[in-house]
């Protein structure tokens, strides 16, 4: 996850809760469903930007074994995670901004971004990176979230921020959660150069061990905790009550609920 404005909200003890409580909880599953759509190209090359700490580019080494994969995060810190948690992956880990990428043209068969689309602050710039990095016929596929109305966890935090801040609400959920409308992309996508193609919808089971360690995750390894402590707000009140209603919509422990994203696969002509 990565954006020249938000990545300095992922530091301190954010990477360790990020990819603890956030990963296996909504990553790992489209991890799982992204490295094997990776996999139908039979790649020799992958770049993944947006790495964070590592969750779809494990899943990435195990679908593609015999690929070369450089993994790329804006983040030192979310990269520094990955590396200390995932030791053994063969993978080259790289700090790198999407939006101006240190490769040369014409050098990887399939470049990958698992729900970091959404934070570029220049999407376009980032998917002509894509496409000039990309050999001809290599594809760039990505995912984003579709909207809170499709992922209940998400939709359940929203509603515990909103009530117990109704006065300048944090907004940082807006932003994975708020571009469910394929035409930024596609029209980005056309304008890069690519071949595009409507996305797909992928339904998943968002897991969790409890749903108190669901909230932690959610107050302590995004963004937001920055955006509510920066208030004043003292997070734990909030932590609580979204604990207590994930508990009693999803389950205690576990927390199983329901989420949905939008995968997208477009293809550099060649």
């Amino acid at each position: 996850m990565e954006t020249a404005t938000n990545t300095s909200a992922f530091v301190g003890n954010v990477p360790e809760n990020y990819d603890q409580y956030m990963g296996p909880m909504f990553f790992r599953p489209y991890a799982v469903d992204i490295a094997e759509r990776v996999a139908r190209h039979s790649p020799s090359s992958i770049l993944e930007t947006a790495a964070g700490t590592g969750v779809s580019t494990e899943a990435l080494e195990r679908a593609n074994p015999n690929a070369d994969i450089i993994a790329t995060d804006l983040n030192a810190d979310m990269l520094e995670r990955a590396k200390s948690v995932r030791p053994n992956l063969s993978v080259t880990w790289s700090v790198a901004d999407a939006l101006e990428l240190p490769y040369e043209d014409n050098r990887f068969d399939v470049v990958v971004t698992q729900y970091g689309v959404m934070f570029f602050p220049d999407k376009p710039a980032a998917f002509r990176e894509a496409f000039r990095v990309l050999k001809p016929g290599g594809a760039y596929i990505f995912n984003v979230w579709d909207s809170l109305e499709g992922n209940d966890v998400g939709r359940t935090t929203q509603e515990v921020v909103t009530k117990m801040i109704p006065v300048d609400t944090p907004t940082f959920l807006q932003t994975p959660f708020g571009w469910s409308d394929p035409t930024p992309f596609i029209e980005a996508g056309k304008a890069a150069g690519f071949e595009t193609s409507m996305p797909v919808a992928v339904e998943k089971q968002c897991e969790s061990v409890s749903a108190l360690a669901a909230s932690k995750g959610l107050m302590t390894g995004s963004p937001m905790y920055g955006q509510i402590v920066g208030m004043g707000v003292d997070p734990g009140p909030l932590q609580e009550e979204i604990a207590r209603l994930l508990a009693e919509r999803y389950g205690s422990e576990p927390m199983v609920a329901k989420m949905r994203a939008w995968v997208y696969e477009f293809k550099k002509p060649g």
